[in-house]
């Protein structure tokens, strides 16, 4: 007997069908995670962003600096943004950027430290 029967065919395109739709899962999935991380590195630039602002600036404005969180607005609205400033000699500056990910909210920060010579 030559040649592939009916159900010899059936079963090559179930196991093909089976391999495809997982291909496609793994792809979804790294898609997931990619959108996760460029989130997890756009909320990084945001704060990079503002404490480079302040850095910008004069010791003695560094206070007027600090702010309640946020929207961070324009091309970010998904992100907010809270600037945290305490000390006198040497200041302590807090930036923290929050976002919505999957129903749960995420966030990034970055802290430094400012002194006055």
């Amino acid at each position: 007997m030559k040649g592939f029967t009916i159900l010899e065919s059936i079963l090559s395109v179930l196991l093909l069908t089976l391999a495809v739709l997982a291909i496609f899962q793994v792809f979804g999935t790294a898609s997931l995670i990619d959108s996760g991380l460029n989130a997890q590195a756009t909320a990084l630039y945001l704060c990079e962003e503002k404490l480079e602002e302040i850095a910008g600036a004069a010791y003695a404005d560094i206070d007027g600096f600090a702010s309640t969180r946020k929207s961070v607005g324009g091309d970010f609205s998904s992100f907010e943004r809270e600037v945290l400033v305490s000390g006198d000699t040497l200041k302590q500056i807090h930036v923290l950027v929050y976002w919505q990910e999957k129903n749960a909210e995420r966030q990034e920060d970055l802290l430094t430290l400012r002194a006055d010579y």
